[in-house]
């Protein structure tokens, strides 16, 4: 009866766990699964523990753990990406693919009709260069701007590789030609020359500039690449041979694979420099230097087209060591400018964008428009922040709820506040030496407001028969009890009496023929001892500087015949004139000496460089000027800053070279305020983003939430 009783117990037992599906059944024929069944396998351990029992039941088989069969990696969201992203199709047309959003957002930025060849992105990525047909162009992404650099160049055969290249501080190009290749060079101080260098050279893949734009590696279609010097002449000095890829190390430095194996740092300037981070008995691509200062690349255990893993290195101690185990196939990828994801093209002929997290093997793809040929990208966003220690409070104008408002960025490190609650856009303003007032145009009328107090802004003039959206260019005298505006003309309101004169009126002839007789007056600027204003004054064509006396009872203009200039008065009582240079003018830095009554003023030019901003640094009694490093007639601008002796010589650099719209340096030149990603209003006015660069480090930050701001200003 027990007997009975444990047979049929087990038979029900065993009925039970094939109807759950615990057992699996094989087919009558094949002895293998069912079709749409999966075949039970055990864990390691539990094969080990099997191995150790004399037999094994069908409750162990029915209990046993099922090793995982390999998955794929988790799909990873391609949004959003590191940067910009710019890519040429199969059409000849550059795609940029804004960095968030989808690839919806993607749009033509080249002419659809134009054939390029090969392009590359500035630095700031706002202007790209290209080659199609026989000519190389630079073109700003808007396409509202842009300029050949060199025509009637041979063309290209089919299927020729014409590689260009734009330098990280922006202030040089290279570009391949059939005979070999080309340096198109700005001079310095020279308005708009420039220099072009030719060298004969192999047929080119590649072509990769330094960091400070001093040495260019040229790399050939037989993989073989060569180091040139750039500096008043193009000079060949090294063969590297064959290589499998390189990266320019920010401290000047190479660092290149060998086709022969390992990766090496060399120094372009000493041959005997080369060190071997990786030895030679194993090969490596796509050697990139991440922001922290470390290298990434790709180790391979035989022939560079299998695939790779990916390891770190350290160019300081020339350590470097495994980051992932996952196989990954480099060959047509490119990094981001992270040095975190590989980019490159989906399948062959297949109009998709494929993106690999080298560390897990995860990916994802996105849509391109036609099947992309070549990759670019744009500058990564700076760090965003909300606000940052400053040497001073930084003023700005930007809209709040639709109505532009003066905002101020506290030196203390707080975010952003509005100073003014206008009811129309604040136009224009400015701020009284001792930082507690400011004055400014909001709907025709002239306003002045003591800043924190509670009594809100005081009334100071109507501007008569002004637009809502015209500006008086007010500016509070030293003692903040004047203040000047333009009106047509020049006008002086005192605050204490309420009265108002006019010192000039600007000159509008109404005769047929007279119009480039026209004189128009605004930007009044204070001197420290309240005797003068510096004043702009707009001709039919540009604008000059000139001195308008505050206490002559008909004070008479003063031109300084230094067009399309901008001014800055010292505390000493001179003044800085300052100018890029331009059609009408010669890059300069001069110093203004007002003179006494009846006599000239002196003009003193220190430097005969393109200069944007300029101030005196009183701690070491210094002139820091933000300069031009490399002047296109159009183009990005790449700003230096330099400072130099008061009485003139040579101006030291201060700073690397960077690309910023915009610049204003803080009154101890520590830091640069300026504008990227720049856009016109329907205004005219250049806005775009809020970005500080530290001047020493160069580290940039952005402020997070404002895309609109212009009319930057230091506070005192």
């Amino acid at each position: 009866m027990n007997r009975a009783r444990l047979i049929l117990a087990g038979t029900l037992a065993l009925l039970a766990t094939l109807a759950c599906g615990l057992l699996q059944t094989p087919s009558p024929e094949t002895g293998e699964p069912a079709e749409g069944e999966q075949q039970a396998t055990a864990t390691p351990v539990t094969l080990e523990a099997a191995s150790q029992e004399s037999e094994t039941t069908a409750e162990s088989l029915a209990t046993a753990t099922p090793v995982p069969l390999p998955t794929e990696p988790p799909l990873i969201s391609a949004w959003p990406l590191a940067a910009d992203l710019f890519y040429l199709n199969d059409a000849g047309q550059i795609w940029r693919q804004p960095l968030a959003g989808d690839d919806s957002a993607a749009a033509a930025v080249t002419r659809l009709d134009l054939q390029i060849l090969d392009f590359a992105v500035a630095p700031g990525g706002e202007w790209l260069l290209y080659r199609a047909g026989d000519h190389v162009a630079v073109t700003s992404v808007d396409g509202f701007s842009g300029q050949v650099i060199a025509s009637e160049l041979a063309t290209p055969s089919a299927g020729d590789s014409q590689p260009v290249a734009w330098s990280p501080d922006a202030t040089r190009l290279a570009y391949a030609t059939p005979e070999g290749f080309q340096v198109f060079v700005p001079v310095p101080g020279a308005g708009s020359d420039f220099a072009i260098f030719d060298a004969q050279e192999a047929p080119l893949s590649g072509l990769g500039w330094s960091y400070q734009a001093d040495w260019l590696l040229v790399w050939r279609t037989d993989g073989t690449a060569a180091l040139y010097s750039v500096d008043e002449a193009l000079s060949l000095r090294v063969e590297l041979g064959r290589i499998n890829g390189y990266a320019w190390l920010r401290d000047g430095r190479l660092a290149f694979a060998p086709a022969e194996g390992g990766l090496a740092l060399l120094q372009p300037e000493d041959l005997n420099s080369r060190v071997f981070i990786v030895p030679q008995d194993r090969f490596v691509t796509l050697p990139v230097q991440r922001p922290d200062g470390t290298l990434a690349f790709f180790v391979h255990s035989g022939n560079p087209e299998e695939p790779g893993f990916l390891h770190t290195g350290d160019p300081l101690d020339f350590s470097f060591r495994p980051e992932s185990n996952v196989p990954v196939r480099t060959e047509g990828m490119i990094w981001n400018p992270t040095g975190t994801r590989l980019l490159g093209r989906g399948e062959s002929e297949s109009a998709t964008v494929l993106i690999i997290d080298p560390l897990t093997g995860s990916r994802a793809t996105f849509d391109a428009a036609g099947v992309p040929l070549r990759f670019g990208w744009g500058d990564p966003l700076p760090l965003a922040v909300e606000g940052l220690r400053l040497p001073a409070d930084l003023y700005f104008l930007a809209p709040q709820a639709g109505i532009v408002q003066l905002w101020r960025l506290p030196a203390s490190g707080g975010p952003p506040e509005t100073v003014t609650e206008a009811a129309s856009d604040v136009v224009d303003y400015d701020l009284s030496p001792d930082g507690t007032q400011i004055v400014y145009t909001s709907g025709g009328t002239i306003f002045r407001q003591i800043i924190g107090s509670p009594e809100g802004p005081l009334e100071v003039v109507t501007l008569p028969g002004a637009e809502p959206e015209s500006g008086g260019t007010p500016a509070i005298s030293p003692s903040g009890r004047r203040i000047a505006y333009a009106s047509g003309g020049i006008w002086i309101v005192d605050l204490d009496t309420g009265q108002a004169r006019r010192l000039i009126a600007d000159r509008i002839p109404r005769s047929e023929g007279q119009e480039r007789e026209v004189e128009v007056y605004t930007q009044p600027r204070w001197s420290p001892d309240e005797e003068w204003l510096l004043v702009t004054v707009g001709y039919y064509e540009g604008s000059d500087q000139a001195l308008l006396s505050t206490v002559d009872a008909v004070p008479r203009p003063i031109p300084l015949n230094l067009y399309t200039t901008r001014a800055r008065w010292m505390a000493d009582g001179r003044a800085l004139i300052y100018s890029p240079g331009g059609v009408y003018n010669e890059p300069q830095l001069s110093i203004l000496e007002p003179g006494v009554e009846g006599e000239e003023p002196s003009i003193i030019r220190l430097l005969s460089l393109p200069v944007l901003d300029a101030h005196f640094r009183a701690r070491d009694g210094r002139l820091v000027v933000a300069g031009v490093a490399g002047l296109f007639p159009v183009g990005p601008t790449s700003v230096r800053v330099y400072s130099v002796q008061a009485t003139g010589g040579t101006p030291q650099p201060e700073s690397d070279a960077f690309v910023i719209r915009e610049p204003l340096i803080s009154p101890d030149g520590t830091r640069i305020a300026g504008l990227r990603q720049t856009h016109r209003l329907p205004s005219g006015v250049l806005a775009g983003q809020l970005v500080l660069i530290d001047v020493e480090s160069g580290e940039r930050v952005m402020i997070d939430g404002f895309s609109n701001v212009y009319g930057l200003r230091w506070g005192p």
